[in-house]
């Protein structure tokens, strides 16, 4: 008698949810993909501008990429010149992180694909001065 009063609770696997809801299935991009797969081919202006877009997404993609990769490589050649410095005690915490922030954003902008390192260095180097002048 008390086990009829008890509830069935459903399994993990047992979900009461909208199968549409499921979070690692992105409902609207099925969708997508199954209207485009169903259009006839008589409309290839429609499907070379959809290609045209996604292409354009995609080298905007790259595009970041390259620049999210070119910024990681810039700021570890800066951290090397900078270090010595930050270990002799020459700069504060406050300094170092203030030079890399401007060494780093100036390169970046500067540059689309490449950094010369003796140009970097030599940014550092005036960076630092100024720092330290403006310290006194």
């Amino acid at each position: 008698p008390i086990e009829q009063n008890k509830r069935r609770r459903p399994n993990s696997g047992q979900s009461r949810r909208n199968p549409d809801s499921n979070p690692l299935v992105n409902v609207a991009a099925v969708n997508k993909l199954c209207a485009l797969s169903d259009k006839s081919e008589s409309d290839d202006s429609t499907n070379e501008d959809e290609l045209d877009e996604s292409s354009a997404q995609d080298m905007a993609i790259q595009t970041k990429r390259r620049k999210a990769q070119l910024q990681s490589r810039v700021a570890e050649f800066v951290k090397e010149v900078l270090m010595p410095l930050f270990k002799n005690r020459t700069l504060t915490k406050e300094e170092y992180k203030e030079i890399m922030r401007k060494v780093v954003n100036k390169v970046v902008q500067k540059s689309s694909t490449d950094f010369k390192e003796h140009k970097v260095s030599k940014l550092v180097t005036q960076y630092v001065e100024h720092v330290k002048k403006g310290k006194r």
